[in-house]
């Protein structure tokens, strides 16, 4: 579960499929960082190549993972900008080590 600030919320909500992926997006807020609790987890998550795409990103965007969820954040967007973060958390899921995936599911 993502764990949040003593202050959240979120507006402008909307929900879909891109590329066969389901999405849920929404301008969301929080007064701290979110955090990942599975340190062991977060070790397999973040290999060389996910660590080298990341990069590529231009810190342009944060990633928080709860569970089977992926938090992708940034910048208040314009509507057309949502191509761009959808694009993001494609990559974000398509950049998840094999290992991951077989031990952890999705």
């Amino acid at each position: 579960m993502l764990r949040q600030g003593d202050r959240s919320g979120y507006k402008n909500a909307l929900a879909g499929r891109w590329q066969d992926l389901p999405v849920k997006e929404a301008d969301y807020w929080f007064s701290t960082r979110v955090t990942a609790p599975d340190k062991e987890v977060a070790v397999k998550l973040i290999d060389a190549g996910m660590i080298q795409w990341l990069l590529s990103t231009g810190a342009e965007f944060a990633f928080a993972v709860g569970g089977c969820n992926l938090l992708v954040s940034c910048n208040q967007l314009p509507a057309t900008g949502l191509v761009r973060l959808f694009d993001v958390a494609k990559g974000f899921t398509d950049h998840i080590p094999h290992v991951v995936w077989a031990e952890y599911g999705g």
